[in-house]
């Protein structure tokens, strides 16, 4: 699962920071390393690797989505300049 990064949020402790700069090196070593395997691809919303098997692809729109990206997305159809491959 993502880490939830709220923008609007202002990080007053140097700990909580750490925490943070933590948690995203970990989610960008796991993206690496899903997108080093044969079967990994990127979610057309948020970017982020993940396997096949893990993804929706959505035909109207031409894109693989996650599961967080397409809880937040719901029935909302988002219009893609460049479909991806299925």
């Amino acid at each position: 699962m993502l880490p939830v990064v709220n923008p609007g949020r202002s990080y007053t402790s140097p700990f909580e920071v750490e925490n943070l700069i933590a948690s995203l090196k970990e989610l960008f070593a796991q993206d690496r390393q899903v997108a080093s395997q044969q079967d990994g691809t990127r979610c057309g919303i948020c970017y982020l690797h993940f396997t096949v098997s893990e993804l929706t692809y959505r035909e109207e729109e031409g894109f693989y989505v996650c599961q967080g990206c397409e809880g937040a997305l719901g029935k909302s159809v988002i219009p893609m300049l460049r479909r991806q491959q299925k």
